[in-house]
C-alpha cells in the first residue's frame, strides 16, 4: 500500500485493513481497493519511506485487536 499526503505534526492515519478505510484525523480520505496488509498481534515489519533529505520524526504505529 502507498500512501502519499502532507502530514503536519500530530495527525493522525488510520487504516482499516478490513474495509480499506484511510481515515485521517477521524475523516475517510479514501477508500483503497485491493489487497492490504495483514499485522500479526506479535511482531511486524513496517517501512516508512520519505523523500526529504532530513527530518525529525516520531512514527507511532498501535494495533488494534479485531474482536476481543
Amino acid at each position: 500500500m502507498k500512501f502519499n499526503d502532507n502530514l503536519g505534526p500530530g495527525e493522525i492515519v488510520e487504516i482499516d485493513t478490513e474495509t480499506g478505510e484511510v481515515k485521517r484525523q477521524g475523516v475517510v480520505t479514501y477508500q483503497y481497493s485491493g489487497s492490504l496488509f495483514n499485522l500479526a498481534p506479535n511482531t511486524n515489519s513496517i517501512q516508512y519511506t520519505d523523500s526529504e533529505a532530513s527530518r525529525n520524526l516520531e512514527l507511532t504505529l498501535e494495533y488494534k485487536e479485531r474482536y476481543e
